[in-house]
């Protein structure tokens, strides 16, 4: 009531009939009636379980080739297990005081006193040993129209505990640590050292380069009496990279598509690629026309004094296809007529 004064543990004029404690120990609490002075106590003794859960951890935390799992746990020491809950994380949680752990990192459970609802929590550090094979993948060239067959080598830079065996991609053949290649394509090889079963798996690409030079050889013009020498053109549809080499069929050997003859007949040209080494070959005719007409003179008759001109015609026979003739006479006339 308002006549009433408490005092708690020696704190006097406290109204309050309640006295908040976070902590164990004796209270004590002297009550007064302010009218009559008269005065009462009275104590408690509080008592506290605060006690989070104490643990011993797994030791092993080190994941290798030979070891793809860890189980990680906690052996609580001071608490009953009875009373105990688990939440995992990062990591499945099974609500046990155990959990597997597969790949690197920090994990941690919680534990859980259900009695006092104290909780600690214990953290795990998982980590891994890089015991894979170290290797370099070695490739000796690309495959050409000359080169075909590539040796590729697994140089193996790491220390081996056991044993290696390659696997290779299975259309290659291979002898241990080198396979010979004679497609272009991507592979892979596998190596795997037997003491620990540690391995690696290694990607690699080999370049097939067969294609030939793509041209147009062409031969326009035809050889004649005037015309006594024409050229032979290649026109390169495809390009290279370091270029084409022209070998004709004369026996000449040019750097740029062009070759000028002066006898007719048949003629080829082998293009060489310079880079892969890929040939190919196109073939020409040269045409001539070097037929003289056959020529003739009619009218020639005897000169008299009274007869003192006569006229001179000649007449030409056309051969190897000819349209057009033309006249020249010794004085000089340019008509069929002198």
């Amino acid at each position: 009531t308002s006549d009433v004064l408490y005092s708690w543990n020696g704190a006097a004029g406290v109204e309050e009939l309640t006295y908040k404690v976070d902590s164990k120990g004796v209270y004590n609490v002297v009550a007064t009636n302010t009218v009559t002075g008269c005065s009462a106590s009275a104590s408690v003794s509080v008592s506290e379980d605060v006690l989070q859960p104490k643990a011993v951890l797994s030791s092993a935390n080190r994941l290798s080739c030979s070891v793809k799992t860890l189980t990680l746990s906690v052996s609580v020491t001071n608490t009953p297990a009875s009373l105990l809950t688990y939440e995992w994380v990062g990591l499945n949680d099974s609500h046990t005081y155990s959990n597997l752990a597969s790949a690197n990192g920090d994990f941690s459970v919680k534990v859980k006193n259900t009695a006092n609802f104290c909780e600690n929590e214990f953290k795990f550090t998982v980590e891994s040993s890089d015991d894979t094979p170290k290797a370099k993948i070695e490739i000796t060239d690309s495959l050409t129209c000359v080169k075909e067959k590539v040796l590729v080598t697994a140089n193996l830079i790491s220390i081996p505990k056991g044993e290696m065996v390659y696997t290779w991609s299975s259309s290659l053949t291979n002898t241990e640590n080198v396979a010979e290649v004679y497609t272009g394509g991507n592979y892979a090889v596998t190596i795997t050292d037997k003491a620990d079963n540690c391995e690696a798996v290694y990607s690699f690409s080999v370049y097939e380069n067969k294609e030939k030079p793509v041209a147009v050889l062409s031969s326009d013009e035809i050889l004649t009496c005037q015309l006594t020498e024409v050229s032979m053109n290649v026109s390169l549809i495809t390009t290279s990279l370091r270029g084409v080499t022209y070998n004709w069929s004369n026996g000449t050997t040019t750097s740029k598509g062009e070759l000028r003859v002066s006898v007719a007949g048949d003629y080829s040209v082998t293009l060489v690629d310079k880079f892969n080494q890929c040939s190919v070959q196109y073939a020409t005719e040269v045409k001539s026309n070097i037929d003289a007409p056959e020529v003739s003179i009619v009218g020639n008759e005897l000169l008299t004094c009274l007869k003192k001109s006569i006229e001179l015609q000649a007449q030409a026979t056309l051969t190897g296809g000819l349209s057009i003739v033309s006249y020249k006479w010794s004085n000089n006339a340019s008509t069929q007529n002198a």
